[in-house]
Protein backbone atom coordinates (compact mmCIF):
# COMPACT_ATOMS: atom_id res chain seq x y z
CA UNK A 1 0.00 0.00 0.00
CA UNK A 2 2.86 2.48 1.04
CA UNK A 3 4.71 2.30 -2.44
CA UNK A 4 1.04 2.67 -4.35
CA UNK A 5 0.05 5.56 -2.49
CA UNK A 6 3.42 7.35 -3.07
CA UNK A 7 3.97 6.37 -6.78
CA UNK A 8 7.15 4.45 -5.93
CA UNK A 9 8.21 0.79 -6.29
CA UNK A 10 7.60 -1.45 -3.52
CA UNK A 11 9.31 -5.13 -3.99
CA UNK A 12 9.21 -7.97 -1.67
CA UNK A 13 11.60 -10.60 -2.64
CA UNK A 14 10.92 -14.23 -1.92
CA UNK A 15 11.41 -15.29 1.81
CA UNK A 16 14.73 -16.15 2.53
CA UNK A 17 16.80 -14.39 -0.38
CA UNK A 18 16.97 -11.47 1.69
CA UNK A 19 18.58 -12.58 5.56
CA UNK A 20 16.09 -11.00 8.38
CA UNK A 21 18.68 -11.88 11.28
CA UNK A 22 19.30 -8.10 12.01
CA UNK A 23 15.91 -7.15 11.80
CA UNK A 24 13.21 -6.38 15.03
CA UNK A 25 10.60 -9.16 14.19
CA UNK A 26 7.12 -8.60 14.16
CA UNK A 27 6.62 -12.19 12.89
CA UNK A 28 9.93 -14.19 12.18
CA UNK A 29 8.59 -16.90 10.01
CA UNK A 30 6.77 -14.11 7.85
CA UNK A 31 8.86 -11.65 8.06
CA UNK A 32 10.76 -10.04 4.72
CA UNK A 33 12.96 -7.35 4.59
CA UNK A 34 12.05 -5.28 0.80
CA UNK A 35 12.59 -2.19 -0.40
CA UNK A 36 10.81 1.42 -1.95
CA UNK A 37 12.57 2.69 -4.26
CA UNK A 38 12.24 4.87 -7.99
CA UNK A 39 12.54 2.09 -10.49
CA UNK A 40 12.26 -1.59 -10.93
CA UNK A 41 15.85 -1.73 -11.71
CA UNK A 42 16.73 -0.05 -8.35
CA UNK A 43 15.13 -2.52 -6.43
CA UNK A 44 17.34 -4.95 -8.70
CA UNK A 45 20.24 -3.33 -7.56
CA UNK A 46 19.18 -3.10 -4.19
CA UNK A 47 18.66 -7.09 -4.01
CA UNK A 48 21.65 -7.69 -5.84
CA UNK A 49 23.53 -6.43 -3.03
CA UNK A 50 21.14 -7.60 -0.16
CA UNK A 51 20.53 -10.68 -0.81
CA UNK A 52 22.51 -13.69 0.17
CA UNK A 53 23.27 -15.95 2.77
CA UNK A 54 23.81 -15.63 6.71
CA UNK A 55 25.08 -18.22 8.83
CA UNK A 56 22.44 -16.74 11.63
CA UNK A 57 19.55 -16.95 9.13
CA UNK A 58 18.81 -20.60 8.34
CA UNK A 59 16.48 -19.92 5.74
CA UNK A 60 19.19 -18.04 3.48
CA UNK A 61 20.65 -21.56 3.03
CA UNK A 62 17.86 -22.90 0.89
CA UNK A 63 19.35 -19.89 -1.73
CA UNK A 64 19.49 -22.33 -4.93
CA UNK A 65 22.69 -20.25 -6.38
CA UNK A 66 25.93 -20.05 -4.35
CA UNK A 67 26.89 -16.62 -5.54
CA UNK A 68 24.23 -13.88 -6.03
CA UNK A 69 23.57 -12.31 -9.62
CA UNK A 70 23.10 -9.27 -10.92
CA UNK A 71 19.76 -8.79 -10.76
CA UNK A 72 19.60 -5.78 -12.48
CA UNK A 73 20.55 -8.01 -16.06
CA UNK A 74 17.33 -8.79 -15.75
CA UNK A 75 15.79 -5.46 -16.47
CA UNK A 76 16.72 -4.96 -20.29
CA UNK A 77 13.73 -5.23 -22.49
CA UNK A 78 10.49 -6.17 -21.95
CA UNK A 79 10.09 -9.43 -24.12
CA UNK A 80 8.00 -11.45 -21.32
CA UNK A 81 7.36 -14.55 -23.54
CA UNK A 82 7.91 -17.84 -21.49
CA UNK A 83 6.69 -16.46 -18.62
CA UNK A 84 4.09 -17.33 -16.31
CA UNK A 85 2.00 -15.50 -14.03
CA UNK A 86 -0.55 -16.55 -11.65
CA UNK A 87 -3.04 -14.64 -9.83
CA UNK A 88 -5.05 -15.89 -6.93
CA UNK A 89 -8.26 -14.16 -7.40
CA UNK A 90 -9.52 -15.61 -4.22
CA UNK A 91 -6.85 -14.13 -1.88
CA UNK A 92 -8.09 -11.08 -2.41
CA UNK A 93 -9.47 -9.25 0.61
CA UNK A 94 -12.65 -7.24 -0.46
CA UNK A 95 -11.93 -4.86 2.03
CA UNK A 96 -8.30 -3.42 1.45
CA UNK A 97 -9.06 -4.02 -2.18
CA UNK A 98 -9.77 0.08 -2.80
CA UNK A 99 -11.34 0.14 -7.03
CA UNK A 100 -8.40 3.22 -7.75
CA UNK A 101 -5.44 0.04 -6.72
CA UNK A 102 -7.72 -3.15 -8.92
CA UNK A 103 -7.65 -0.64 -11.57
CA UNK A 104 -4.17 -0.10 -11.48
CA UNK A 105 -3.77 -3.72 -10.59
CA UNK A 106 -6.16 -5.23 -13.83
CA UNK A 107 -3.85 -2.23 -16.04
CA UNK A 108 -0.55 -4.00 -14.76
CA UNK A 109 -2.14 -7.20 -15.90
CA UNK A 110 -2.92 -5.96 -19.53
CA UNK A 111 0.84 -4.52 -19.68
CA UNK A 112 2.30 -8.02 -18.51
CA UNK A 113 0.44 -9.64 -21.23
CA UNK A 114 0.83 -7.39 -24.12
CA UNK A 115 4.81 -7.89 -22.88
CA UNK A 116 3.83 -11.32 -23.82
CA UNK A 117 3.69 -12.86 -20.07
CA UNK A 118 1.41 -15.74 -19.93
CA UNK A 119 -1.37 -14.52 -17.67
CA UNK A 120 -3.07 -17.44 -15.85
CA UNK A 121 -6.24 -15.86 -13.96
CA UNK A 122 -8.09 -17.26 -11.00
CA UNK A 123 -5.20 -19.78 -9.98
CA UNK A 124 -6.58 -20.05 -6.69
CA UNK A 125 -5.43 -21.34 -3.43
CA UNK A 126 -7.41 -24.16 -2.44
CA UNK A 127 -7.11 -23.26 1.42
CA UNK A 128 -8.00 -19.41 1.20
CA UNK A 129 -11.64 -19.43 2.13
CA UNK A 130 -10.97 -21.29 4.99
CA UNK A 131 -8.09 -19.07 6.21
CA UNK A 132 -10.29 -16.14 5.49
CA UNK A 133 -12.95 -17.62 7.61
CA UNK A 134 -11.03 -17.48 10.61
CA UNK A 135 -11.89 -14.33 12.70
CA UNK A 136 -9.58 -11.49 13.48
CA UNK A 137 -9.30 -12.66 16.93
CA UNK A 138 -7.96 -15.91 16.38
CA UNK A 139 -5.50 -14.42 13.64
CA UNK A 140 -4.12 -12.35 16.25
CA UNK A 141 -3.39 -14.70 19.22
CA UNK A 142 -1.34 -16.53 16.54
CA UNK A 143 0.70 -13.56 15.78
CA UNK A 144 0.71 -11.80 19.24
CA UNK A 145 1.87 -15.18 20.88
CA UNK A 146 5.03 -15.55 17.82
CA UNK A 147 6.13 -11.56 18.87
CA UNK A 148 6.30 -12.90 22.50
CA UNK A 149 8.62 -15.61 21.51
CA UNK A 150 10.69 -13.86 18.62
CA UNK A 151 11.29 -10.35 20.43
CA UNK A 152 12.96 -12.49 23.57
CA UNK A 153 15.04 -14.40 21.19
CA UNK A 154 15.97 -11.31 19.37
CA UNK A 155 16.68 -9.04 22.50
CA UNK A 156 18.99 -11.82 23.75
CA UNK A 157 21.38 -11.47 20.69
CA UNK A 158 22.03 -8.00 21.08
CA UNK A 159 25.48 -7.11 22.40
CA UNK A 160 24.64 -4.19 24.02
CA UNK A 161 21.58 -3.82 25.55
CA UNK A 162 21.50 0.12 27.25
CA UNK A 163 17.84 0.03 28.38
CA UNK A 164 17.63 -2.93 29.48
CA UNK A 165 14.94 -4.40 27.35
CA UNK A 166 14.44 -8.73 28.09
CA UNK A 167 11.29 -9.34 26.86
CA UNK A 168 7.76 -7.42 25.71
CA UNK A 169 6.57 -6.32 29.05
CA UNK A 170 9.94 -4.35 29.45
CA UNK A 171 9.41 -2.68 25.71
CA UNK A 172 6.07 -1.50 27.11
CA UNK A 173 7.03 0.08 30.35
CA UNK A 174 10.40 1.72 28.67
CA UNK A 175 7.98 3.36 26.38
CA UNK A 176 5.72 4.43 28.94
CA UNK A 177 8.30 5.98 30.77
CA UNK A 178 10.46 7.13 28.72
CA UNK A 179 10.14 11.05 27.78
CA UNK A 180 12.45 10.17 24.56
CA UNK A 181 9.21 7.79 23.31
CA UNK A 182 6.23 10.60 24.16
CA UNK A 183 4.28 7.56 25.45
CA UNK A 184 3.86 5.79 22.27
CA UNK A 185 0.45 3.77 21.55
CA UNK A 186 1.56 0.00 22.89
CA UNK A 187 -1.36 -2.27 22.15
CA UNK A 188 0.48 -3.95 19.75
CA UNK A 189 2.74 -5.17 21.85
CA UNK A 190 0.38 -5.53 24.72
CA UNK A 191 -2.19 -7.62 22.83
CA UNK A 192 0.94 -10.50 22.79
CA UNK A 193 0.83 -10.40 26.20
CA UNK A 194 -2.82 -11.24 26.91
CA UNK A 195 -2.08 -14.22 23.98
CA UNK A 196 -1.15 -16.75 26.59
CA UNK A 197 1.91 -17.62 23.94
CA UNK A 198 4.81 -18.91 25.45
CA UNK A 199 8.36 -17.07 26.32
Amino acid sequence: MGSIINNVVGFKPTRGLVRTDSAIPNLKRQDIIGTLTRSVKDAANMLSNMAGRSELDPITWQIPFKSIPDFTTYCKGTDLKGVTIGVPRNTFNDSSCLAPIMDWFESALRTLRSAGANVIDSTDFPAADEFKKLNQQVKGIVRASEFKRDIVEYLATLETNPNDIHAVEDRINFTKTSPAEGYAKTRHWEVSLDSGGRD
